[in-house]
């Protein structure tokens, strides 16, 4: 008898899991994200190729490694719930994306973890404020330019997209100050650069990319502390065409 009560309840289970033999593990607890590796950064949008900011407002919200749990997705969204917007996170916690946002505006930001075509699980969320352009770093963005090709004249960064998958970034001198870390970010894909300007103010870097990508720059002090609201300098983001 109990023999025939085992075997029908693993018949029962079996059942469930839609005759495949497997059952749905219970989610591992996320982690709440590490708002010290969180940085949000107002940016001015603009078109590789073009001068000049152009009209649409965006914020770069950036997570460096370890800022959330790597097997899930990351979710920015408003407290009010007007907006939403998932995006990848990489193997070592980071990711990059935007959003068309202002100095001030409130953000909702939590992992999410998408199992099998399950129901998703969100984790814990913290919330964070835009805060303004830290204006000790550049009085300016931290590019005057960003073009594809060679730079004429003034600070410049000259976006070329490579035949292995990759966006290569050169910047002349006096692009940034010197001594400041430059924090690249692919939206798409949320791919994570983080390089140091030499002492003239030029950096490179190359960061996973293709044509129509979306990528959000900005510039930070070396020894700043994780996630000061004056930390990063206004951002830029930029779409290579």
């Amino acid at each position: 008898m109990r023999i025939l009560l085992a075997l029908t309840t693993i018949a029962l289970i079996l059942a469930g899991c839609g005759g495949q033999g497997e059952i749905d593990p219970i989610p591992t607890p996320m982690q709440k994200p590490d708002e010290t590796r969180i940085f949000l950064s107002a940016s001015q949008a603009r078109r590789a190729g073009e001068a000049g900011a152009g009209s649409d407002g965006m914020v770069a919200i950036v997570g460096l490694p370890g800022a959330v749990d790597p097997v899930a997705r990351v979710v920015v969204e408003d407290p009010e719930g007007a907006f939403a917007i998932e995006s990848v996170v990489r193997e070592d916690g980071s990711f990059a994306t935007a959003l068309p946002l202002a100095a001030g505006d409130r953000v909702r930001i939590y992992a999410r973890l998408r199992a099998h075509g399950a129901t998703p699980v969100d984790g814990p969320a913290v919330e964070r404020q835009v805060p303004p352009a830290e204006k000790g770093i550049n009085p300016d963005p931290p590019a005057t330019v960003i073009q594809n090709g060679q730079g004429a004249g003034g600070p410049a960064i000259r976006a070329t997209v490579r035949d292995d998958g990759t966006v290569e970034l050169r910047a002349a001198i006096r692009t940034v100050d010197a001594g400041v870390d430059v924090v690249i970010g692919n939206t798409r894909n949320g791919a994570l650069v983080v390089t140091a300007a030499d002492a003239e103010g030029a950096f490179e870097a190359a960061i996973a990319g293709e044509r129509g990508d979306v990528l959000v720059l900005f510039a930070r002090w070396q020894d700043a502390a994780p996630g000061a609201p004056e930390a990063p300098s206004e951002a830029i983001t930029f779409r290579i065409d």
